[in-house]
């Protein structure tokens, strides 16, 4: 049973605007029976409403390469820096319109790499959950997942299939997660596929925090006020870090450039960010594609961000800095399988200071990862090749239960 707290934060975060998809849903039942009768068997995939740059966009355009035949239509804002580069792909549907309605309620696939991937997050959320929709829903994912996670549980998303990446995140997944035999599957993500085309820039180092949901999630606060980024612990304490003397030092002695890039979801604040190094470049999202940088990266800095599963699979080193975990833990992803103090691919720093030493030694050594973390990653990917996509593309054709 859900209880009174869930339901009330669910409805501070309640906009007009998802009562607005409410009117959009019932004015597109009538299409859909016609529609279907048209297109019995076409798939929709989406990545996010501003992004196309995920494993929704790898599958689309395999698809429309590779089976020419499944007819398959991808949703994106048409505001979206990237409508004209999937466009070219193929055929585009402006996202949480009244024809994304229509689609999603007629697809025999909807297909994405968020949970809320939807016309309306809200809206569907009740629609699928509370079996209302029937429909068949595939789970891309948008990264390794690491954490516990209810709001992946099976009851939180009736999911068809959900595709994982990693062993251990498949087992644990499996075991934890409470979805039927063979909705879980381990096949390998989409974009890894390309992760496989190696353009490492051995000048080049990638620093990804990941994001914080206190800051702009309403219901996470007791007072429904969104906190402030401005004079928060994550603004001062990676400031710091774009200041420090040691660390232009560093960037200096090994003739390395660096580029801060915040999770997607903290680039409404990159402005906040300052740098006036040479050596250091903070990036936003309308300049840099994530799957580039990561390709591009000789080393990866992050804290809880999960694209250092990304560099794992390119057997490339990351770093660990993590100065909240208390917080971070308590306020946004409780700890699942993966252990950031005791891994064997890389160390867990509290202060700049650790950061700053493993990262000139690994400058120093060329960026060389261990026979450890080797070893490891044969055991996190055992599907370690460019079938990727295939693979995704047969199990959602057949049917899971096959």
């Amino acid at each position: 049973m859900v209880s009174l707290q869930t339901i009330r934060k669910r409805w501070v975060d309640v906009t007009w605007a998802d009562i607005g998809h409410i009117v959009l849903f019932v004015c597109a039942l009538p299409c859909v029976y016609f529609f279907k009768k048209k297109h019995p068997d076409f798939w929709l995939i989406c990545d996010s409403k501003k992004e196309a740059r995920d494993n929704g966009f790898a599958l689309f355009r395999y698809v429309r390469e590779s089976h020419p035949e499944q007819e398959v239509y991808f949703a994106v804002g048409k505001d979206s820096l990237d409508w004209a580069k999937v466009a070219a792909v193929g055929p585009v549907v402006p996202y949480g319109s009244f024809k994304h309605w229509v689609y999603y309620l007629a697809a025999a696939q909807n297909i994405s790499s968020q949970k809320g991937g939807k016309p309306n997050a809200a809206v569907c959320y009740a629609l699928e959950v509370g079996g209302l929709l029937k429909n068949s829903r595939v789970f891309l994912q948008h990264g390794v997942t690491k954490d516990d996670m209810p709001w992946l549980y099976y009851n939180a998303t009736r999911f068809s299939l959900f595709v994982c990446a990693a062993q251990p995140e498949y087992e644990f997944i499996k075991q934890k997660f409470g979805y039927p035999s063979g909705a879980v599957q381990l096949i390998g993500f989409s974009r890894f596929d390309q992760l496989h085309q190696d353009i490492t820039d051995k000048h080049f180092i990638l620093v990804m925090p990941t994001w914080r949901n206190w800051f702009y999630l309403k219901s996470n606060n007791a007072d429904g006020q969104v906190e402030a980024v401005e004079g928060s612990a994550y603004l001062r304490t990676w400031q710091a870090f774009l200041d420090d003397p040691t660390l232009h030092q560093i960037l200096e002695k090994y003739d390395l450039n660096l580029l801060f890039y915040p999770h997607r979801d903290m680039q409404p604040y990159v402005h906040l960010f300052s740098t006036c190094h040479t050596r250091i470049t903070i990036g936003n999202q309308k300049e840099y594609d994530v799957q580039t940088l990561l390709r591009r990266a000789q080393l990866l800095i992050t804290d809880y961000s999960s694209v250092f599963f990304d560099m794992i699979y390119m057997k490339k080193p990351i770093l660990f800095y993590q100065f909240d975990e208390q917080e971070f833990r308590s306020r946004q992803y409780s700890k699942g399988y993966f252990d950031y103090a005791a891994n064997p691919f890389s160390c867990r720093h509290t202060s700049l200071a650790g950061v700053l030493k493993e990262l000139e030694q690994y400058a120093a050594n060329g960026f060389k990862v261990s026979a450890d973390f080797l070893t490891a990653h044969k055991t996190y990917f055992p599907l370690y090749d460019t079938n990727n996509c295939e693979r995704t593309y047969q199990v959602i054709k057949r049917g899971r239960n096959e």
